[in-house]
């Protein structure tokens, strides 16, 4: 009789330990991911800057009133180099609900297009400005600023091209995929 009661309280003891064990160390609920937690992740990142674009941009700005005797006085040439950074990617803060799809192994999104976030100068502007003998005297105007906003646009342009655009949202979308890789690494990304 001890024997059994002996073998029924380890059985007793071994069951209780089991359901303890399984209580405390029970695997935690796995997340669920969906459309609605990927844009508040993506959203809230606002602005991705994908590419920096450096950039010799060189301009000459030619102010002319179009007969040569009157530019002797009045006429203006500013030429300008500077060193521009160009600052390019996605406006994650763009994204809608509709732009994100979350299907059992894959998320698919579709990016806001690509576009500058700044321009800089880096370093100093190389500034010469030819001006005529009276605008010299009455308007003298170092060109700087004049210069400063055509070296912008040109820099712009510059990074505009189909080639660039296309290097900027191919980085933007490795760096998505990269976060998102963090946040379920069992589905794969694809971009529309």
């Amino acid at each position: 009789m001890k024997k059994y009661i002996l073998t029924i309280a380890f059985v007793l003891f071994f069951v209780i330990g089991m359901v303890l064990s399984y209580t405390i160390f029970k695997p935690a609920p796995k997340q669920m991911v969906t459309s609605q937690s990927i844009l508040t992740a993506l959203t809230s990142e606002g602005f991705l800057v994908s590419q920096n674009y450096v950039f010799q941009q060189t301009v000459t700005i030619e102010k002319s009133t179009g007969s040569a005797l009157k530019d002797v006085f009045f006429g203006q040439t500013i030429e300008a180099t500077a060193l521009m950074k160009v600052s390019a990617g996605v406006a994650l803060s763009k994204l809608q609900e509709q732009d994100i799809r979350v299907t059992g192994t894959e998320i698919h999104i579709a990016l806001p297009p690509v576009e500058t976030q700044s321009i800089e100068i880096l370093g100093n502007i190389t500034l010469d400005n030819s001006q005529g003998i009276v605008k010299r005297l009455v308007d003298n105007d170092d060109g700087y600023n004049v210069a400063l906003s055509e070296l912008k646009q040109q820099a712009k342009s510059a990074a505009e091209t189909p080639e660039l655009q296309q290097e900027a949202l191919v980085q933007a979308q490795k760096q998505i995929q990269t976060f998102l890789q963090f946040v379920d690494p069992e589905k794969k990304v694809l971009f529309k």
